[in-house]
């Protein structure tokens, strides 16, 4: 596979279409970091995840950064073994949330497939009221049972994942340290996107399934921007942004911003 060929591909995993569009006018390109960082950011699916980081490796030349990619690798499976492998001390959590706005059942269960069928078993039970849709979001969270426990060693015990409605799995997180290069984990790194955001745009987002509306207000310096939510008091009174950001905002990758036209919206939204 030819690199640009890549490239292209793990650019389309942007959610953002006005950022897109941008890097496809400019023909604006990354490196390789970049493109893994892309991929670890917006490629939700666990399994597509590992894929892709495969793929990189047959695109990829850089000695260190093959090395680096066999780590995240190896990362994700040992966080996967780690979520499935229960000691006798240990317990798992299932958390159903059926749509946007409902509760958030959670069960135990003794092991990890079990969780699976208590998914299955609590929609057949309130077939009347609720069914698996496409806002449905479940999690499960192992950790141990312990007759005593130090204050700082609360959560030092938890592996949670999130899954679909389709139950795929989307992430693994642990208190595990993550991969490094450089002294960075890709959750560090800045992605030198096109110029495309200069503050105080209208723009819009998905948050847990919900579209939002919000004002990007400024951009920090680790290439994320702070958008307060367009609802907020900040906004409605008119208070000066970026000055009054601090309440009701929200940090976010430009990736996942989309500039708003006031000419294709509402006219609740444009007043």
């Amino acid at each position: 596979m030819k690199r640009r060929y890549f490239e292209k591909k793990i650019i389309n995993l942007i959610p953002s279409d006005s950022l897109k569009n941008e890097i496809k006018r400019l023909k604006s390109s990354f490196t390789d970091l970049e493109l893994l960082t892309i991929i670890f950011r917006f490629e939700e699916d666990y399994n597509k995840r590992i894929y892709l980081f495969k793929q990189a490796k047959l695109v990829f030349k850089d000695k260190k950064i093959l090395r680096f990619i066999d780590k995240l690798i190896n990362d994700e499976i040992n966080e996967y073994n780690l979520l499935i492998n229960k000691n006798e001390d240990e317990v798992y959590e299932v958390f159903i949330k059926s749509d946007v706005n409902s509760y958030e059942e959670r069960y135990l269960c003794p092991t990890y497939e079990s969780c699976f069928n208590t998914i299955f078993s609590y929609f057949k039970a309130y077939k009347d009221f609720c069914k698996i849709n496409k806002n449905s979001e479940f999690k499960i969270e192992k950790r141990r049972i312990r007759d005593r426990i130090k204050s700082k060693d609360i959560d030092d015990d938890i592996v949670t994942s999130t899954y679909n409605y389709k139950m795929k799995l989307l992430r693994i997180y642990s208190n595990n340290k993550p991969v490094r290069i450089s002294g960075y984990s890709l959750e560090e790194i800045a992605i030198d996107y096109p110029h495309l955001f200069n503050g105080k745009e209208l723009v819009s987002f998905y948050e847990n399934n919900r579209l939002r509306y919000g004002i990007n207000c400024f951009n920090d310096l680790n290439g994320d921007s702070c958008v307060n939510y367009l609802d907020c008091d900040i906004i409605k009174d008119r208070l000066d942004c970026p000055r009054d950001y601090l309440s009701n905002h929200i940090h976010l990758d430009f990736g996942y911003l989309n500039i708003v036209d006031l000419d294709n919206v509402g006219q609740k939204l444009k007043d």
